[in-house]
């Protein structure tokens, strides 16, 4: 994540019988671990979408390229994205069921605030760790850690149309439509002026 996509102010069902969107932000650095679990992953080739993220980290698409290519995906449908729009990043946000992704404030907040299952590692900055651990006091939030894959996350879990239909009653509790709409202009605002893009906005010193 990292910049703001379109917040919807209304929290929407998910379509019954949807086939299970996973938006994986490969990222790097800290997060660079989660190349392991993605290669396990799409080699057990789950019946399922899976949109890999990795911003303009170009060697981290390239590793997501290789990993593809070296698992021969007959039911996993993969898309390997590189630096996108947020018109585009937002789409494929709304399109997804499960977000894999560190836990920055603004990252699970956007998450959540779509309705969207975070998946994140125990490789988390500290403060990542506190976000984490106080939205999982509200709604189911996973952690892949060495007892736990992404793959034995998704199939330990039943990510069923009845799953997504409870978690959505709890994460709208969570973000009322006030909520969302002032969490938004809030972004939107001090992020991106009056433009809608990431990092077109001059914040002046008054507004921080």
């Amino acid at each position: 994540m990292g910049f703001p996509c379109k917040v919807d102010p209304e929290f929407h069902e998910r379509e019954p019988g949807k086939r299970l969107t996973i938006m994986i932000m490969s990222g790097s650095g800290s997060f660079s671990g989660l190349g392991k679990n993605i290669k396990q992953f799409l080699r057990a080739d789950p019946d399922v979408d899976v949109h890999l993220v990795n911003g303009r980290d170009r060697r981290k698409k390239a590793e997501m390229d290789r990993i593809i290519r070296s698992c021969d995906n007959r039911k996993t449908r993969v898309f390997n994205h590189g630096n996108l729009e947020t018109a585009e990043y937002s789409k494929i946000l709304r399109e997804c069921d499960i977000v894999v992704s560190k836990c920055g404030a603004n990252t699970i907040t956007e998450a959540l605030s779509t309705g969207k299952v975070v998946i994140t590692t125990d490789r988390l900055a500290e403060q990542e760790r506190q976000n984490a651990i106080f939205f999982g006091r509200k709604v189911p939030v996973f952690m892949i850690d060495k007892e736990h894959t992404l793959l034995d996350i998704i199939n330990d879990n039943l990510f069923d149309d009845e799953f997504f239909h409870d978690y959505l009653q709890k994460v709208s509790a969570l973000f009322p439509p006030g909520v969302k709409k002032a969490y938004a202009d809030f972004i939107y605002g001090r992020c991106c002026g009056d433009t809608g893009s990431p990092g077109s906005g001059r914040r002046r010193r008054s507004d921080l």
